[in-house]
């Protein structure tokens, strides 16, 4: 299947697209690097959701291009588990030896 077919039973309305980068899940050390004005990962990991949820609807589509989150396959799935839309994961350099299986939904 070309990557457009793929795209075009994932996409099911061109006006909910969204693209986003940089999250940084799990990442206790970005709070520093980056300056976040966060008190610790927790923290940060739960209003990066609710920012996420507030935005993104259920049947909306949104392209992650790269450094999604920090650590294994369980702050992933657990992760992705809790966001809304159908998500389109593009391996960041951060990413690749923590990205074990990921989906379109």
């Amino acid at each position: 299947m070309k990557i457009n077919e793929k795209l075009d039973t994932v996409i099911k309305d061109t006006s909910n697209i969204y693209f986003t980068s940089d999250t940084h899940f799990g990442h206790e050390n970005i709070l520093k690097f980056c300056h976040r004005p966060f008190k610790d990962v927790e923290e940060m990991n739960s209003e990066l959701i609710h920012r996420w949820n507030e935005k993104v609807g259920p049947d909306d589509t949104i392209f992650h291009l790269g450094d999604f989150a920090f650590g294994g396959s369980d702050i992933w799935n657990n992760t992705l588990k809790q966001l809304n839309g159908h998500k389109i994961l593009i391996i960041g350099n951060g990413g690749r030896e923590h990205a074990i299986a990921w989906k379109l939904e």
